[in-house]
Parts: structure tokens; sequence; C-alpha cells
């Protein structure tokens, strides 16, 4: 539990800093959902040190493809921010994007139980 709790950390310290510098406006509810999803693949086991950056990142891409309008080009805008945040490369993230996408079986809509928790840590002051 332990390595989980500092994982979400590092995920909601790296998103909660930047995710209103991005010009692809990213809001509460599309991080708490990257943050479901990030949770599953730490329970899962799929989260190591070397890859975290990553799969977190993709997490975050795909939540805001599933959640957001994006419109023509925002979803390559979206992407190059989340490499620069995250330090990574875009191609990384890209490559990573769709293996989260089958490790999580495809199941993007989590019961409103599971955001909800992330939602309040994320709306409670630091």
């Amino acid at each position: 539990m332990k390595k989980i709790a500092e994982a979400v950390r590092y995920l909601l310290d790296r998103n909660y800093k930047y995710y209103s510098i991005i010009q692809v406006e990213l809001d509460l509810l599309t991080v708490a959902y990257a943050y479901v999803y990030f949770e599953k693949l730490i329970l899962m086991g799929k989260v190591d040190k070397p890859k975290r950056k990553i799969l977190a990142a993709a997490c975050l891409l795909l939540s805001a493809k599933m959640h957001l309008d994006l419109r023509h080009g925002q979803a390559k805008e979206l992407l190059e921010e989340i490499a620069n945040v995250y330090r990574i490369s875009s191609k990384d993230v890209t490559a990573f994007e769709f293996p989260v996408l089958v490790i999580l079986q495809f199941s993007l809509l989590v019961p409103s139980w599971q955001v909800k928790m992330h939602l309040r840590t994320l709306n409670s002051p630091s």
C-alpha cells in the first residue's frame, strides 16, 4: 500500500501543478480518471520505477481523449505538453497508450465512487 500511495502522490504532484498550464484545459474530473487508471495499473503490478512516468502520462492522455472534446490538433498539442511536463518522449507515451488500454481491458468507464475519492483529494487544499 505504501508503494501505491507514493505512486499516486507522484501522479498527483505532477498533474496538480501543471494541469492548468496545458493549452487544452484539463478539468479535475479528467485528472481524477487518470488517477483511477494509474491505480489500476499499480494494483495489477504493471508499474515500476522506470516506467512510472510513461504510464502516468499514458493514463492522463487516455483520460483526456475519453472525457474531453478534443478538437483537431488538440490531442497532439496535449501529448506534447504532457511529454514536456513529465520530461519524457512523446513517442514513448504513444507507444504505451495502447498497451495501457489493453491492460485496462478497454474499460475506461469506471464507477463514480472510484473517481469521487480523487476529486476530493484534488479539491482539498494542500
